[in-house]
Protein backbone atom coordinates (compact mmCIF):
# COMPACT_ATOMS: atom_id res chain seq x y z
CA UNK A 1 0.00 0.00 0.00
CA UNK A 2 1.20 3.50 -0.72
CA UNK A 3 -0.20 6.88 0.21
CA UNK A 4 1.40 9.77 -1.67
CA UNK A 5 1.63 13.45 -0.96
CA UNK A 6 3.86 15.67 -3.09
CA UNK A 7 7.14 14.84 -1.36
CA UNK A 8 6.06 12.30 1.28
CA UNK A 9 5.10 8.70 0.63
CA UNK A 10 3.80 6.19 3.18
CA UNK A 11 4.62 2.58 2.37
CA UNK A 12 3.83 -0.60 4.29
CA UNK A 13 7.29 -0.83 5.86
CA UNK A 14 8.54 2.76 5.81
CA UNK A 15 7.80 6.42 5.17
CA UNK A 16 9.97 8.44 2.79
CA UNK A 17 10.00 12.22 2.53
CA UNK A 18 12.10 14.71 0.59
CA UNK A 19 12.63 18.29 1.81
CA UNK A 20 13.78 20.32 -1.21
CA UNK A 21 14.85 23.32 0.87
CA UNK A 22 17.11 21.27 3.13
CA UNK A 23 18.09 18.85 0.34
CA UNK A 24 17.25 16.07 2.79
CA UNK A 25 15.65 12.71 2.09
CA UNK A 26 14.31 10.94 5.18
CA UNK A 27 13.36 7.29 5.56
CA UNK A 28 11.41 6.43 8.72
CA UNK A 29 11.19 2.73 9.50
CA UNK A 30 8.63 1.89 12.22
CA UNK A 31 9.26 -0.40 15.19
CA UNK A 32 9.60 -4.15 14.62
CA UNK A 33 10.17 -3.95 10.86
CA UNK A 34 12.38 -6.39 9.00
CA UNK A 35 13.62 -5.29 5.58
CA UNK A 36 14.48 -7.74 2.82
CA UNK A 37 15.95 -7.17 -0.66
CA UNK A 38 12.56 -6.39 -2.21
CA UNK A 39 11.93 -3.69 0.40
CA UNK A 40 15.36 -2.18 -0.22
CA UNK A 41 14.83 -2.13 -3.99
CA UNK A 42 11.53 -0.33 -3.38
CA UNK A 43 13.33 2.22 -1.17
CA UNK A 44 15.95 2.78 -3.86
CA UNK A 45 13.26 3.31 -6.51
CA UNK A 46 11.43 5.78 -4.24
CA UNK A 47 14.63 7.68 -3.58
CA UNK A 48 15.36 7.94 -7.30
CA UNK A 49 11.82 9.13 -8.07
CA UNK A 50 11.81 11.75 -5.30
CA UNK A 51 15.30 13.07 -6.07
CA UNK A 52 15.01 13.07 -9.83
CA UNK A 53 18.34 14.19 -11.29
CA UNK A 54 19.57 15.81 -8.08
CA UNK A 55 23.06 14.60 -7.27
CA UNK A 56 23.68 16.46 -4.03
CA UNK A 57 21.53 15.58 -1.04
CA UNK A 58 21.65 14.51 2.59
CA UNK A 59 20.02 11.37 3.96
CA UNK A 60 18.42 10.67 7.32
CA UNK A 61 17.35 7.16 8.25
CA UNK A 62 15.29 6.80 11.41
CA UNK A 63 15.07 3.15 12.45
CA UNK A 64 12.42 2.04 14.90
CA UNK A 65 12.99 -0.28 17.85
CA UNK A 66 13.91 -3.84 16.91
CA UNK A 67 14.43 -2.89 13.26
CA UNK A 68 16.41 -5.46 11.30
CA UNK A 69 17.69 -5.98 7.78
CA UNK A 70 18.81 -9.28 6.27
CA UNK A 71 22.23 -9.84 4.70
CA UNK A 72 20.99 -9.84 1.09
CA UNK A 73 19.13 -6.58 1.66
CA UNK A 74 22.26 -5.00 3.17
CA UNK A 75 24.32 -6.05 0.13
CA UNK A 76 21.66 -4.66 -2.22
CA UNK A 77 21.62 -1.40 -0.28
CA UNK A 78 25.40 -1.03 -0.41
CA UNK A 79 25.67 -1.82 -4.11
CA UNK A 80 22.66 0.04 -5.55
CA UNK A 81 21.67 2.93 -3.30
CA UNK A 82 22.59 6.35 -4.63
CA UNK A 83 25.20 7.74 -2.22
CA UNK A 84 24.36 10.87 -0.28
CA UNK A 85 26.76 13.72 0.44
CA UNK A 86 26.31 12.90 4.12
CA UNK A 87 24.15 10.39 5.95
CA UNK A 88 22.79 10.17 9.50
CA UNK A 89 21.14 7.14 11.08
CA UNK A 90 19.02 7.31 14.21
CA UNK A 91 18.71 4.22 16.39
CA UNK A 92 16.80 4.16 19.65
CA UNK A 93 18.76 1.22 21.03
CA UNK A 94 22.40 1.11 22.01
CA UNK A 95 22.84 -2.36 20.49
CA UNK A 96 21.66 -1.07 17.10
CA UNK A 97 24.13 1.83 17.22
CA UNK A 98 26.99 -0.52 18.18
CA UNK A 99 26.18 -2.87 15.27
CA UNK A 100 25.88 0.06 12.86
CA UNK A 101 29.22 1.53 13.97
CA UNK A 102 30.84 -1.89 13.53
CA UNK A 103 29.57 -2.13 9.95
CA UNK A 104 30.70 1.45 9.22
CA UNK A 105 34.23 0.64 10.38
CA UNK A 106 34.38 -2.53 8.26
CA UNK A 107 33.49 -0.92 4.93
CA UNK A 108 34.82 1.89 2.82
CA UNK A 109 32.60 4.94 3.05
CA UNK A 110 32.48 7.55 0.32
CA UNK A 111 30.72 10.17 2.44
CA UNK A 112 30.35 11.21 6.10
CA UNK A 113 28.20 8.66 7.91
CA UNK A 114 27.21 8.81 11.57
CA UNK A 115 24.79 7.20 14.07
CA UNK A 116 22.72 9.13 16.59
CA UNK A 117 20.28 8.43 19.40
CA UNK A 118 17.88 11.27 18.51
CA UNK A 119 16.47 12.84 15.37
CA UNK A 120 17.33 16.34 16.64
CA UNK A 121 21.02 15.43 17.06
CA UNK A 122 21.09 13.89 13.59
CA UNK A 123 19.42 16.90 11.95
CA UNK A 124 21.77 19.32 13.74
CA UNK A 125 24.75 17.38 12.38
CA UNK A 126 23.27 17.21 8.86
CA UNK A 127 22.51 20.94 8.92
CA UNK A 128 25.97 21.83 10.21
CA UNK A 129 27.34 21.55 6.68
CA UNK A 130 25.77 23.73 4.02
CA UNK A 131 25.36 22.37 0.51
CA UNK A 132 25.07 24.67 -2.49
Amino acid sequence: MILKAENKWVRDKYIVEYDKELKLITFEIPDNQHLNSEDVLEMIADQELLLGKRKHFKKLIVAGKYFSIDADARKTLESKMLPADMEAHVFSGLAQRIMFNMFVKLRKNTHPLKAFSSVDEAKNWLNSIRMD
